[in-house]
Formats: structure tokens, sequence, C-alpha cells
């Protein structure tokens, strides 16, 4: 088991992420976090049928430099595209996860990857499916992207599908057993380790055939104004 990023086990802003290392080292998580709240981040798995670790470092490079030089979405899935076609028989499953406070939206890029799932305030659980096939030399057409309208104190939650089984469609084993939604906030409390604890206890002993990543992204509930005191 190791940290999701190397370089950023533990993250700011509330936003929590583990990978549980594999047989088979697939995963990449990189996140960036703004002062006024914003984060985005890259959930990568990547798929190869060789030099798997170097291509998977690459990619989160490439994909950390897009975060933090805010470029859009289509141009993180070329940038990506363009490393992949250069390998031998490979491809690569995408979340690119960008939350917006201050614009009050959320830009969601899902290629080749299981659910995203969405914990509303109300307690309602929403997924968000894969809208194309993962990035790769035979993914000829544009990978669509969503625009989604914030809803302040919501709960997101990304993974691999080596926390899903090994399934891309369904991931409703995952989060039911992991309590959602009704562990929603909770498991935005966690610590690194804590969540690490939790997604080992859904997914079983390791090691896994391939490394099974979680995130989870809180976001703030509005301050209330009272009689012109901001309460909390």
């Amino acid at each position: 088991m190791s940290p999701a990023s190397d370089r950023s086990p533990h993250l700011t802003h509330g936003v929590i992420a583990c990978t549980l290392r594999g047989r088979r080292a697939s995963d990449a998580i990189e996140i960036v976090t703004e002062r006024d709240g914003a984060v985005s981040l890259v959930v990568l798995d990547v798929r190869a049928a060789r030099d798997q670790e170097a291509l998977r470092a690459r990619l989160a490079a490439s994909a950390l430099v897009s975060l933090a030089d805010h470029e859009p979405m289509h141009v993180l899935a070329n940038s990506l595209r363009s490393i992949v076609c250069q390998a031998v028989a490979a491809s690569v499953g995408v979340i690119a996860l960008k939350v917006h406070p201050m614009h009050g939206r959320v830009e969601l890029l899902n290629a080749g990857m299981p659910p995203v799932a969405c914990v509303l305030p109300d307690g309602r659980l929403l997924e968000m499916p894969a809208l194309s096939s993962d990035i790769g030399p035979r993914s000829h057409r544009a990978h669509p992207y969503e625009l989604i309208p914030l809803a302040p104190g919501s709960v997101w939650f990304a993974a691999s599908d080596g926390a899903t089984g090994g399934t891309l469609d369904d991931a409703n084993q995952l989060w039911s057993g992991l309590g959602l939604p009704e562990s929603a906030h909770e498991l935005a409390t966690l610590s690194h380790e804590h969540l690490e604890a939790r997604l080992l206890e859904r997914v079983g002993q390791v090691p896994l055939p391939e490394d099974a990543s979680l995130v989870v992204v809180p976001t703030a509930n509005p301050r209330r104004m009272q009689s012109g005191i901001v309460g909390s």
C-alpha cells in the first residue's frame, strides 16, 4: 500500500486520496488545489503491454502540468493521447475532475473509467458514467466532458476499476460497500491512512491483481448570513 501520489500523500483543502498497490502498478493520481478552494485532479489507469511503469510516470507528469497550467479538458486529453500513442499496445483510462466553487460548476471528463459518484447535500447519490472509451491510438473521436452545476456541500468520489473489481460499468458495490450515501461526510473527514483502511476492507487482501484507487473531494457548505453576521 502506498500514497496516491508519491509527491503529495497528504493533501490539503480536505481532498483525500489513496492507492492500494497491486501486482500491476497501473494507477496514478495527481491533484492541484488553489487558494480560492478550486480543486483539479486526474485519476489514471494505465493499460499497457510493456514498460507500464515508465508510461505511467510520463502520463502522470503530463497530467500534473496540464492541471497546474489550467489547460482545458480537450488539451489535457490530447496531451495524454500523444504520449500513449508512442507506446506499444497501450491505452489509459482517465477521470479528470475540476471543482470551481467561485464559479459554481464542476467539469468532469470520464474516459474508460468507472462511474464517478456525487452525494448531494440532501443525501441523494448521483453517478456520472464514462462518456467515452479509454484514451489511446484507437480512440479517434474527441473525448467529451460534462459541465455540472456545483451543489455546495456535495461530496465527490472517483475510483479506478481496481477498486470496483474490474468493472467499468457498475460501481454500486463499491459505493454501497463504503456505506454511501449515508457515510459520505464521514468518509470526507478521514485521514489518508483511514481511507486506505476502508478501501482495503472493501477490496479484500493485497496484493491485488492491479492497483485500486479512491479519491474523496468534499465541497464546502455556503456560509449563512443572519442579521449581518456570518454564521457557520
